[in-house]
């Protein structure tokens, strides 16, 4: 199975699932991690996260935004770190957030890298690129600044899937699938193909460095699951 760090470190942790993450499954490999960026609309008048910051506060009942799952939480963290002022817009799918938000009826979102179009829009400066999680920017992207980069805390939250197998299955099987998954993960030529363009970061690994992970994960699924209360 593939799963999300949502349905592993957050979900567990906010309401009963029918699945024990720590009990029925077995930790493959962790595969890429999903890239998030902070935008804003271009009517919005910043260029900057910080002139955000300050346009809210001038305006402190103008600006709306939207994002999903631990998307939506690790905003939240910004917000409280930043002080922004901004009203959260709540939908029922993607689709509708992106529509408004091409529109101009949504200010500030925090989509996938990946979204058609949205590398191209930041770099052209049809759409306003804010700010990427963590201290490491993000290739596609490279003109926008990191949460370390604008002050912010290092909070380096990312969305992730990995592999995973059912529990009771021996570790030569979980190794040598590990084993296969990262030689694929890895290779440039599917890299560039596929992970790239879809704003996907590769990672790899064998079970026990993805246990480790997840172990730390969790951690950070908790402070996460904190913002949803």
């Amino acid at each position: 199975d593939v799963c999300s760090s949502d349905l592993m470190s957050i979900l567990p942790l906010l309401r009963k699932l029918p699945y024990d993450p720590d009990k029925d499954l077995v930790p493959v490999t962790n595969m890429v991690n999903i890239q998030n960026v902070l935008v804003a609309h271009a009517s919005v008048p910043v260029k900057t996260f910080k002139e955000l910051v300050a346009f809210s506060h001038k305006n402190p009942e103008f600006l709306n935004w939207s994002a999903f799952g631990s998307s939506q939480m690790l905003v939240e963290w910004v917000i409280q770190q930043s002080g922004l002022k901004m009203t959260f817009v709540r939908y029922k799918g993607q689709q509708d957030a992106n529509k408004d938000f091409l529109g101009g009826r949504l200010h500030v979102y925090y989509p996938a890298v990946g979204n058609a179009n949205l590398p191209q829009d930041v770099n052209s400066g049809k759409i306003t690129g804010l700010i990427v999680a963590g201290n490491k920017r993000i290739s596609q992207i490279p003109n926008v600044p990191t949460f370390t980069e604008m002050g912010l805390p290092d909070f380096d939250v990312r969305s992730w899937l990995g592999a995973f197998m059912p529990a009771g299955v021996v570790r030569e099987m979980t190794t040598r699938i590990a084993g296969d998954f990262t030689a694929i993960i890895r290779a440039p030529e599917f890299i560039n193909k596929f992970l790239t363009p879809g704003g996907y970061e590769p990672l790899g690994g064998t079970p026990e460095e993805y246990a480790a992970f997840l172990r730390e994960d969790k951690k950070v699924g908790a402070a996460m699951a904190k913002l949803a209360h």
